[in-house]
């Protein structure tokens, strides 16, 4: 432990040169500043480190406030993996 707090988490799973973004979840008190963007880029570098040049992510109809968050963000940096 770092004695560091926790604001949020990603959770991914990969196979072979391809992974799929399961859930992405950012506390409510660190949401709109930054965070969720931060925390998404630096997974998106340890993925494209670890080889993955496909990435899927599926986000369920109720839940549409993360939707343009992220498929804005993704898709920016999609060509860069």
């Amino acid at each position: 432990r770092s004695g560091k707090a926790v604001f949020g988490f990603i959770l991914s799973r990969k196979a072979a040169d391809e992974a799929e973004i399961l859930t992405i979840a950012v506390k409510k008190r660190y949401r709109r500043a930054g965070f969720g963007r931060k925390l998404l880029q630096h997974h998106l570098s340890r993925l494209a480190a670890l080889g993955v040049h496909a990435l899927f992510l599926e986000v369920e109809e109720g839940n549409s406030t993360k939707a343009p968050f992220l498929w804005k963000y993704v898709i920016s940096i999609l060509p860069k993996l």
